[in-house]
């Protein structure tokens, strides 16, 4: 169980050894700050200022950002270890100020969040969203390479200045003829030179059409710069490309990535979940576009217009509206820093790997020349490390799909499941152009592998190639490392709170992340105990008690400061309601009211406790709509006996069809008579299906 890594962000975040403490500013001005969002001028460019929950929005995405960097799996003060290991997953409870608490505090808005950054990123959130104090924490705007701003924009599209989102630069401005606006969000400017020749040959070949360029600069200092991971990086890219694009009256954004790189099927059994990078997947695309229409009212679209495209498509995209010579000034290469003018490209991590077939595929070697890598494809040595494992898995891969066939390829790939439903089209057609995307790929790794095969046929004959270099992986069996070992199979059968959401795996399937939800405490119960005959009241208050446990330090500190400002115990939810009982619950609102105001000139040191009273603040209110008629008249509530059963019956079929999303397996399992609600309450599984609370990181 990953230990929680505490998040105290904005102005006021102290620094401490104990949490991360990231501090926003506009720029390096001699503040304190160790987080800069730099995005200048925009009502000027505008002539209108950023909405407040666009602002909101890219701060918190910079705040995630920057913690996913400064945290390397395996928690604070480890070392990351790669892509494997027990500390792989990591849980974040961040604590944020914004403009529009009411707003981010909504339920359906920080459960998509969690959500879709969980499943982006492998790791677990909490979010706790505090007023912001003093708008002082952002004063960037919108820099543009050309002011003012005059135009009418008619796509608004990510620009990483990497070979697919070139390629959609190309498709939108060269060859239809559209009026493209490109965000481009940066972390350093070791590659602002190469960017610039891009946007200038894009210029030169759209002409009318030259496209509208946006950079914002996101940097930080460098303590935080630990991990080289950048799973959360396009959130950013998201965040601020939505901002932009409301911005300019457009409610979609563009987001160009290949499709076997979009829905990155694991390379291998090692290289599972979140291991395998999520950051273009379409569940990832949909959250957002999901989150973006939350937090504005409005719905909002992020598509990848590339989803069924081979990186050879890409290229060849490029080199069809004559934009050929641009493929060398795009970037590709994950290790930015390490680069050099005659090197930009490491030619060792999975993306070089992957841009280089792509391009040989399309036979565009000539704007590509191999000597800007610093590893060669075929012959460059790779070492007993990361960069071999990458490139023998990504060979093995496509030839696997080339032996097994449509039915060998799903068998193998299940996550191929959380695809289908994501995409527009029946399942089965998705499917069969899942399945041809990835056939085709494997077609042009195997063309290109031939190409280098035969090039090599002297280095062969001399055995003068280093053992781990390419062309001895296919020729020399021996010479191919053996792959790391699984990571320990966790129980089949699992059921865990974790952080303030539940994990759920049924029958060694893959495991699912939930919000916090009352249905699966008493969920938790049942399947724990199978085959008892449980009163709904029973399971209500063993789950209210265990409720109390896990929340007994906050409570008890509450409790402190209610004694001592002399508030009594109000009744409990399910005493009668009458005359007395509305009168001392709205007393009790009273004392949370000034309890409240209490802890907020405390400091964030009291966040917890302020959770808490809110949360009691809000049952309290809804009692109160429950037990009174308009002019404030008593109702009568129904037995409270049936108001529990009540309870827990809809809370439980809430739990089962969130589960229905993500696991229909474990639904189909859960249905009468297996799961049988009423009165009474039972879980009566087939003889040996058990249950447990045990969640490795393997899982």
């Amino acid at each position: 169980m990953p230990d929680t890594t505490l998040v105290h962000c904005g102005r006021d975040a102290r620094p401490a050894v104990d949490h991360v403490s990231l501090r926003l500013g506009a720029r390096r001005d001699g503040t304190d700050a160790n987080l800069f969002l730099d995005v200048e001028r925009v009502h000027r460019a505008f002539l209108k200022p950023i909405p407040s929950v666009d602002r909101d929005l890219m701060e918190v995405a910079a705040y995630v950002f920057a913690a996913d960097q400064a945290v390397p799996r395996g928690g604070p003060g480890l070392p990351a270890d790669g892509e494997l290991g027990a500390g792989w997953r990591r849980r974040f409870c961040y604590h944020v100020p914004v403009r529009n608490p009411d707003v981010w505090r909504s339920a359906a808005v920080t459960d998509l969040l969690t959500s879709t950054l969980g499943f982006l990123s492998d790791d677990e959130y909490e979010f706790h969203f505090r007023p912001l104090a003093s708008d002082a924490d952002f004063q960037g705007t919108v820099r543009f390479d050309r002011a003012p701003y005059d135009e009418l924009i008619d796509e608004v599209a990510l620009f990483s200045g990497g070979l697919d989102s070139l390629a959609g630069a190309v498709d939108a401005a060269v060859v239809r003829g559209r009026k493209v606006l490109l965000v481009n969000h940066r972390t350093n400017a070791k590659v602002s030179g190469r960017h610039h020749q891009l946007l200038a040959g894009l210029g030169d070949h759209a002409r009318a059409c030259r496209p509208v360029h946006i950079p914002v600069w996101l940097n930080k200092e460098k303590e935080l710069g630990r991990s080289s991971l950048q799973r959360t990086r396009s959130f950013v890219y998201a965040a601020v490309a939505a901002a932009v694009a409301r911005l300019v009256g457009h409610d979609r954004v563009w987001f160009y990535e290949n499709g076997v790189v979009g829905l990155n099927l694991p390379l291998s059994a090692q290289v599972v979940g979140g291991r395998a990078t999520r950051t273009t997947h379409p569940r990832v695309l949909n959250g957002f576009a999901r989150l973006f229409g939350l937090l504005t009212g409005r719905p909002f679209a992020v598509e990848n217009p590339f989803v069924w495209d081979t990186k050879a498509d890409v290229v060849r995209r490029i080199a069809a509206a004559g934009c050929g010579p641009l493929i060398e000034f795009s970037s590709s290469c994950v290790e930015t820093w390490g680069r050099t003018v005659d090197h930009p490209h490491c030619g060792a991590c999975s993306q070089c790997v992957d841009r280089r077939f792509g391009v040989l595929a399309a036979g565009q070697a000539g704007h590509d020349p191999g000597r800007r890598y610093e590893v060669d494809l075929f012959t460059g040595p790779r070492g007993e490390g990361k960069a071999r494992h990458t490139l023998a898995g990504y060979l093995a891969r496509a030839e696997e799909v080339r032996q097994d066939g449509p039915a060998g390829f799903f068998r193998r790939h299940g996550e191929v499941g959380r695809v289908l439903a994501e995409l527009p089209g029946r399942p089965a057609e998705v499917a069969a152009q899942v399945y041809d995307l990835y056939r085709r790929h494997a077609g042009e790794v195997r063309a290109v592998l031939q190409q280098g095969l035969a090039a090599a046929v002297p280095q062969i004959g001399d055995r003068s190639l280093d053992a781990s270099c390419l062309v001895r992986l296919v020729v020399d069996p021996q010479a191919v490392p053996p792959p790391p070992p699984p990571p320990p199979a966790g129980p089949r059968n699992v059921i865990a709170r974790r952080g303030r959401g539940w994990f759920v795996r049924f029958a060694g399937g893959d495991g699912f992340f939930y919000p916090d939800d009352l249905g699966f405490w008493y969920l938790d119960h049942l399947l724990r105990t199978p085959d008892a005959l449980v009163p709904a009241q029973d399971l209500d208050a063993a789950v209210r008690a265990r409720q109390a446990a896990t929340r007994q330090r906050v409570r008890t500190l509450i409790a402190v400061a209610e004694r001592a400002a002399g508030f009594a115990e109000g009744p409990g939810a399910d005493d009668a309601f009458d005359g007395r009982t509305r009168d001392q619950l709205k007393a009790d609102l009273r004392n949370i009211a000034t309890l409240l105001d209490t802890y907020a000139a405390d400091g964030p040191d009291r966040l917890e406790v302020i959770d808490e009273l809110r949360a009691r603040r809000a049952a309290i209110e809804a009692y109160l709509r429950k037990g009174t008629r308009l002019g404030g008249k008593v109702r009568k509530l129904a037995d409270p006996v049936h108001r529990v059963r009540d309870r827990v019956g809809k809370a439980i079929r809430r739990a089962v069809a969130a589960i229905g999303d993500e696991d229909k397996p474990l639904v189909a399992h859960l249905q009468e008579p297996v799961l049988t609600l009423g009165n009474s309450i039972s879980y009566r599984p087939p003889p040996g299906t058990t249950w447990a609370a045990v969640w490795s990181t393997a899982s």
